[in-house]
């Protein structure tokens, strides 16, 4: 059976059931090392710029769903905040390993004087940015989810007797 026959069926297939989570993962792995290594110098600092840039607007598009989440009482824009700030996170976290490249590249390369370096404090910052932003985004996906009875066993035993 294929995946695009799993796809495009009408059934209410999740992306796990479809794809399976070890082989997405190797994958998005796979396409991120092919993009780090494919590209130069200059290539990685364009890509660091389009990436910051990237995640500086999926940063602004998660504030817009917030404001409107908390000024209108709009509850279920709070999962795309959460989708939007997660992005953010993992762009700014890649950014950083294209970043880290680069100067990787640059150093051994044949056009620069050996030099011994370590990041500094930006980096550390940056680093801690993008894992704020994706803690962020998870606490909201738990506030977007509906709120559990003051007692779940009773509702957990309820539901399996009613069948």
């Amino acid at each position: 059976m294929s995946c695009l026959h799993d796809i495009t069926s009408p059934s209410s297939a999740t992306i796990a059931q479809v794809i399976p989570l070890d082989r997405l993962a190797s994958e998005l792995l796979r396409i991120l090392n092919l993009f780090l290594s494919f590209s130069l110098s200059a290539d990685l600092s364009i890509a660091a710029a389009v990436l910051s840039l990237l995640s500086l607007v999926l940063m602004v598009l998660g504030s817009i769903c917030i404001t409107m989440a908390l000024s209108r009482g709009v509850e279920y824009l709070l999962k795309p905040a959460s989708l939007f700030f997660i992005l953010a996170g993992t762009t700014v976290l890649i950014c950083m390993a294209v970043f880290q490249r680069a100067v990787r590249w640059l150093i051994e390369s044949n056009h620069s004087i050996p030099v011994e370096y370590e990041y500094s404090w930006s980096v550390a910052c940056a680093s801690a940015a993008g894992a704020i932003l994706i803690f962020g985004g998870g606490c909201f996906i738990l506030l977007s989810l509906p709120a559990l009875p003051k007692k779940p066993w009773e509702y957990c035993l309820n539901k399996g007797t009613s069948t």
